[in-house]
C-alpha cells in the first residue's frame, strides 16, 4: 500500500506531462471597449434585430475546448485518471457551454437575436445591429496553473459603425496540478474552481450587457421629447 501511494502521483505526473492541449498562443483578446467613443446609439425596441457572428478567435477557442475535453474523455491518459478528476476536467471544458450561455444572455436582454454561420448570411439578412462574440479560455494543465475566462460582444450598426461592447473577465492562479503529491480532493477542488471562474466571467458579461443596453437606451430616451 505504501509503495502504491508513492508511485501513484509519479504515474500521474508522467502520464499527464504534456497531454492536455495548451490554450492557443495567438489569441489576444483585448479588454472590452467601453471607453471607446460611439457615434451611434443602441436604440432597442421590440422590432430591433441583432445578427450575431462568432469571431475567428471564438472558433479557435471552441476547437481548443473540444481537444481538451476530448482528451479527458477518450485518451488513454484520461481513462487512467481517477474518475472524480477525469470528470472535473470534462465538466470544466464543455466546448459549447460558454457560447451557449452567451446566446441565452443575448436573447434574454435583446429582441430578435439571430446567430449566423458566416458574414454572407448575415449581410443578406441585414439586421439592425451586428454583434461579434469573442471568447477566450485558458485551462489547467500539469504545467500551467494560470486560468482565464473572457467573453466579449462588440456591437456595430448595419454600416459597421461601432456602438459599444459588453464583456466579462475572470482570471485565477492556482497551485500546479500533480505537485507535492496532492490528494484527489485537492485536485478536484481546483477543477471545480476552474469551472467557477468561467461562471463568474459569464455573470460579469451579463451585468455588462445590462449596463450597456440601459445606458445606451437611457441616453436615447433622455433626449427624446
Amino acid at each position: 500500500m505504501t509503495a502504491a501511494k508513492i508511485l501513484l502521483p509519479l504515474l500521474f505526473t508522467l502520464m499527464a506531462g504534456c497531454s492536455f492541449p495548451p490554450s492557443p498562443h495567438d489569441q489576444r483578446l483585448a479588454e472590452p471597449q467601453h471607453g471607446r467613443a460611439a457615434t451611434y446609439k443602441l436604440t432597442v425596441n421590440s422590432n430591433t434585430s441583432f445578427g450575431v457572428l462568432y469571431s475567428p478567435d471564438t472558433l479557435d477557442d471552441i476547437d481548443y475546448l473540444k481537444r481538451y475535453n476530448d482528451h479527458a474523455k477518450h485518451s488513454v491518459e484520461g481513462r487512467l485518471l481517477v474518475s472524480e478528476i477525469r470528470q472535473g476536467y470534462i465538466d470544466s471544458s464543455a466546448p459549447l457551454e460558454g457560447v451557449g450561455r452567451i446566446r441565452q444572455i443575448l436573447s434574454l436582454h435583446l429582441p430578435n437575436v439571430t446567430f449566423y454561420e458566416n458574414e454572407a448570411a448575415l449581410s443578406k439578412a441585414k439586421p439592425d445591429f451586428i454583434v461579434v462574440v469573442t471568447t477566450r479560455h485558458v485551462l489547467l494543465t500539469p504545467r500551467a496553473s494560470d486560468i482565464e475566462a473572457r467573453f466579449r460582444a462588440d456591437f456595430f450598426d448595419r454600416d459597421l459603425v461601432y456602438v459599444g461592447s459588453a464583456g466579462g473577465k475572470q482570471v485565477a492562479h492556482m497551485p500546479a496540478l500533480w505537485t507535492h503529491a496532492q490528494r484527489t480532493p485537492e485536485i478536484v477542488a481546483q477543477l471545480v474552481n476552474q469551472h467557477a471562474v468561467q461562471t463568474r466571467a459569464l455573470h460579469d458579461f451579463d451585468s455588462s450587457l445590462v449596463n450597456l443596453v440601459s445606458k445606451q437606451t437611457g441616453a436615447v430616451t433622455s433626449n427624446t421629447p
